[in-house]
Formats: C-alpha cells, sequence, structure tokens
C-alpha cells in the first residue's frame, strides 16, 4: 500500500466528524482525571467535556442529522433521464441492496434500505424494453 494512501487513510480517521468526537471526548476525560483541579487548564477540559456530550446528545437523540440533510437533499432534483435516441445494451445495479442471509432463510428476496435499487432498476428496464421490444414484454 503507498504511503500516500496510508496517510489519507489515517488522518481521515481522525477527522471524520463522528470520530472526532469520540477523540475530544477521551480528551476531555483524561484531561479532566489526570489534571490537577487546581491547574488553570482543568476548567477547559471540563467545558470541552460537557461541550462533547452535549453535540453527541443532540446528534443522539435528536433529528439534528436529518434537519442538516434536508436542505442538500432538496438543492439536487430527481435524475430523469432525457435522451431516449440511444441504444442501450444493459443496466447495471450496485450490490448491496439484498440480504443474503435472510433471503436464503426465507427462500425469497429480503432488501436493505437500498431495495430501491433493484425497484428502479426494473421500472428503468421497462420502460427501455418496451421502447425497443414492445410485442416480447408481458406485463
Amino acid at each position: 500500500m503507498a504511503w500516500d494512501n496510508i496517510i489519507s487513510r489515517m488522518s481521515w480517521l481522525f477527522l471524520q466528524p463522528s470520530n472526532l468526537l469520540v477523540i475530544l471526548l477521551l480528551i476531555s476525560v483524561l484531561g479532566v482525571f489526570f489534571i490537577n483541579p487546581n491547574h488553570k487548564r482543568y476548567r477547559t477540559f471540563v467545558k470541552l467535556n460537557i461541550f462533547v456530550v452535549v453535540i453527541m446528545s443532540a446528534i443522539s437523540f435528536t433529528n439534528l442529522a436529518s434537519w442538516i440533510m434536508w436542505p442538500l437533499e432538496a438543492r439536487f432534483s430527481e435524475y430523469k433521464e432525457l435522451s431516449l435516441d440511444e441504444n442501450y445494451s444493459g443496466i447495471i445495479v450496485l450490490a448491496g441492496s439484498e440480504r443474503t442471509i435472510i433471503s436464503s432463510y426465507v427462500n425469497q428476496a429480503t432488501f436493505s434500505n437500498a431495495g430501491e435499487r433493484i425497484y428502479q432498476t426494473v421500472a428503468v428496464a421497462k420502460k427501455y424494453f418496451r421502447l425497443t421490444h414492445n410485442s416480447y414484454w408481458r406485463d
């Protein structure tokens, strides 16, 4: 593995917001336990500890993540295919939407939250297959 890849992965490990909060919590807790209460930095560690706990509680017990994501999701419209003139030779579906263990146990397809990939693939396949092979498609 190249050094730049290792460095980027390690830096992302520390800069990822969820990991950064846990690291800050560990630093603040260690600071509170190992620094003398009369030291001038003790109050800073206590304030950091309270701040991180409040932020983690707000993220855990409220819809803060959804409230932050809604404006980002609303900024982009749903994808719509504009060109129907080209011939398509296939559709690529990303994996990871089927729960294989449960599906093999109950002998039928069971999907996770990413199951919409399969449903949308079927809708697109019906749309383009009808355009090219109208007499062969059965509903």
